[in-house]
């Protein structure tokens, strides 16, 4: 970490927190943790968007960049959700929902990081995803049980999960097939029949520019084969 960085402005900070709050709202009621970590994501996001990132010093970027992954690896050990969450089926839905968001967010975090060297024209190599998005998968599908799936909006935080999943790959990577196919079954089961409403409800949590640019080209690859039906029963 560097000492002796320069404060933000009030108004940055105060994007920050509120878009932190916005992504916060939509996980269960009474999760601290969720809005701490939002706000590191969120500073993040900021800080590195073309709007803000020569007005903020770069060494403070990397210490958002540092508090940001460390929160975020933190939380996906601790998970501090297994005191609050109730038990039974409906627990073990909010589990799965934490463990993938928690998992992914690395993903968001080494997004920031290609976006911040392509402002500077340094090319950034797309490697170290395959775990992740692996473990993703695993939570996810790998008996197919989707007697375990987060269900209304507890989906959300999946969703944009997948598209960090998404955005870290390459066009020709062998696990865009299953990452899209995923998008498009919990597209379904929330009931998003057009680009805006997919792109509104992306848009609560944290992106890049980067993410932003892939939504409308996910959606566009999802479209052709919408609806799906899936039961969750």
């Amino acid at each position: 970490m560097y000492p002796d960085t320069r404060s933000v402005s009030l108004a940055f900070s105060d994007d920050a927190q509120l878009a932190a709050w916005r992504s916060a709202k939509r996980f269960p009621k009474n999760n601290t943790f969720v809005y701490d970590v939002m706000v590191g994501l969120q500073t993040l996001r900021l800080a590195s968007s073309s709007e803000w990132h020569t007005k903020v010093e770069s060494r403070k970027i990397s210490n958002f960049q540092l508090q940001a992954m460390s929160q975020a690896l933190a939380i996906a050990k601790e998970e501090p959700w297994t005191a609050i969450l109730p038990g039974g089926a409906r627990g073990a839905e909010m589990t799965t929902m934490f463990r993938v968001w928690s998992t992914a967010l690395p993903l968001l975090i080494w997004s920031t990081t290609r976006q911040l060297r392509s402002q500077q024209c340094i090319d950034t190599p797309w490697t170290g995803h395959g775990p992740i998005i692996s473990h993703i998968q695993e939570l996810l599908g790998g008996a197919d049980n989707v007697c375990i799936w987060p269900r209304g909006k507890c989906l959300e935080p999946v969703l944009v999960s997948l598209l960090y999943c998404v955005e870290a790959c390459e066009s020709n990577s062998v696990m865009r097939p299953w990452m899209l196919e995923t998008v498009r079954k919990v597209t379904t089961m929330l009931k998003l029949e057009q680009l805006e409403d997919f792109r509104k409800t992306l848009e609560f949590f944290p992106m890049t520019e980067g993410h932003r640019m892939i939504i409308e080209g996910v959606w566009t690859e999802l479209s052709p084969n919408l609806p799906v039906v899936m039961s969750i029963e």
